[in-house]
């Protein structure tokens, strides 16, 4: 079993400087969320330069295929652009961890669509940009799959005592 080690994976990102927003469960870790997760969940730009630099940083660091059942990766040749052209998720496993790629998520868009909707914080030595609660509820809504169903009231209830703030 890979340990989870989401810091390392900012730190893969920021080395291969490529953009990204965090979503899915790890940002809503971020925003106070007390569940867990045990995958990094990333918006990127669909452009080709994003697309060349994800491609260098997944050969380079042996990243593999992540597939559903054991073995849970497979060896992949991430050359071919127009893998990455054709799909809105790219699911992978890092030394660190999985890590999904995502070019437009569920509810809440493409890169530039989250952009407005997220900032910049401090998590685990690395500046990453983090989509907003309200966006990370969209996304969930929209996706409507039984783990979201069963997060969701706890995501309302973190953005009602918010508000209450």
């Amino acid at each position: 079993m890979i340990p989870f080690q989401p810091d390392k994976i900012f730190a893969l990102l920021a080395k291969y400087r490529i953009d990204f927003i965090l979503v899915g469960g790890l940002a809503g870790i971020a925003h106070g969320y007390s569940g867990g997760t045990n995958d990094v969940d990333i918006v990127v730009p669909r452009n080709d330069e994003t697309i060349g630099r994800l491609i260098r940083l997944l050969r380079e660091e042996k990243a593999q295929l992540r597939i559903p059942d054991p073995p849970y990766g497979l060896d992949f040749d991430w050359s071919d652009r127009e893998f990455f052209q054709f799909r809105d998720t790219v699911t992978c496993l890092t030394k660190y961890g999985p890590c999904d790629i995502l070019f437009s998520a569920a509810g809440i868009g493409s890169f530039e669509d989250i952009l407005p909707r997220s900032e910049i914080w401090e998590l685990r030595n690395t500046e990453v940009r983090v989509a907003e609660l309200e966006a990370i509820i969209d996304s969930k809504e929209a996706a409507d799959r039984p783990k979201d169903r069963l997060a969701l009231p706890l995501y309302y209830q973190l953005r009602d005592m918010r508000r209450a703030d």
